[in-house]
């Protein structure tokens, strides 16, 4: 058993601007200190990128206290078990964006997360199991569910249906002990299951539609408090599922008329920033929903501004994959959905 030592843990204070990826800093400047007794680790600083350059993407409103830090990270400080989730998906990411060498770190923390998932999973699943084993597990469910959401290829589908039993599990788990945590889980498992929509087969995603489109609306009400207006962003995906589901399920639907409607709302709303890095999905989806290419080339320039505002990679792939897909024809629409390139971006 290796000697617990007491250290602070630094932690960065987010930028009010998305960090950029080119940019990424293991070790940033700006940091918040967390006091917590770990095992002296070398792998420590590994909790400044996740903090910096990941917690973004897990919050629908960007800010320095954002929720990822507030709930995610302190359960890394005091469980081992999330912290290998938090280092698996920190490596894989750095891997990811040039740095080879950090693959295989990262493929040991998540087979080490994994393994104390499985050695957990009893106590877990028992009426008796704590309320501290379930925070811990959820959690590092969700990590480990991001780092997928980057390494899938072929097989989201499958994904698809994971994000809806861990989605499940996290509805139903006895997360007394800590509220806002279990609230903000059960919001990012929606959130997973909004994006994964495209990919389930056709009985589950009518079933899917109407429990997203309820989260959203829910998620509107409870953030009409922010001065950000998030609510907007509900809309935005609201108006993205309907085009998506009736495009499938509707041959009479106006497409047009609906991200028309959507084009403008965009355009007339000068406080988006601080959930735009959000919206990078809602450019991405109703570009490739456009029947027409003035449609397709409002939202593909939103997209590409995304590319010079954040510079994250996967950004500038759905822009060239977009581009690739509108030289195809009239049809290019019917193939996004099984596309690797798409699933990757």
């Amino acid at each position: 058993m290796p000697t617990k030592v007491k250290e602070d843990i630094q932690l960065p204070a987010t930028d009010p601007n998305p960090p950029r990826a080119g940019d990424a800093d293991p070790i940033p400047s700006s940091t918040i200190v967390l006091s917590r007794s770990v095992p002296s680790h070398p792998d420590q600083w590994v909790m400044n990128y996740f903090a910096e350059q990941i917690t973004p993407w897990m919050c629908p409103i960007l800010r320095a206290d954002n929720e990822c830090k507030t709930h995610l990270l302190p359960l890394a400080a005091s469980s081992e078990l999330v912290f290998d989730a938090v280092a698996a998906t920190a490596f894989h990411r750095l891997a990811y964006y040039g740095c080879p060498e950090f693959a295989a770190k990262g493929e040991r923390y998540k087979a080490s997360a994994i393994k104390g998932l499985l050695r957990s999973c009893r106590d877990v699943c028992l009426p008796s199991g704590s309320s501290d084993d379930r925070l811990f597990a959820a959690a590092t469910l969700l990590i480990l569910m991001y780092d997928e959401m980057v390494a899938a290829q072929d097989y989201f589908t499958t994904l698809a249906r994971i994000i809806g039993s861990m989605r499940d599990f996290v509805d139903f788990s006895a997360l007394a002990g800590s509220p806002e945590l279990h609230r903000y889980l059960i919001e990012q498992f929606r959130i997973l299951t909004i994006f994964s929509l495209p990919h389930v087969d056709t009985q589950t995603a009518i079933e899917l539609q109407d429990r997203a489109l309820e989260f959203v609306r829910d998620f509107a009400m409870a953030t009409m408090e922010h001065g950000h207006n998030p609510s907007f962003l509900a809309y935005c995906w609201e108006t993205i599922l309907t085009v998506w589901h009736n495009q499938k399920h509707d041959p009479g639907f106006n497409a047009s008329g609906v991200l028309e409607e959507l084009c403008c709302r965009i355009e007339s709303n000068s406080d988006i920033a601080e959930f735009d890095h959000y919206l990078t999905w809602v450019y991405f989806m109703a570009a490739a929903a456009s029947p027409t290419p003035p449609l397709r080339k409002f939202f593909k320039d939103r997209l590409f501004c995304h590319t010079i505002t954040f510079g994250w990679k996967n950004v500038a792939m759905m822009h060239d994959f977009l581009q690739e897909l509108e030289s195809v024809g009239s049809e290019w629409p019917s193939r996004l959905q099984s596309h690797k390139q798409y699933i990757c971006a």
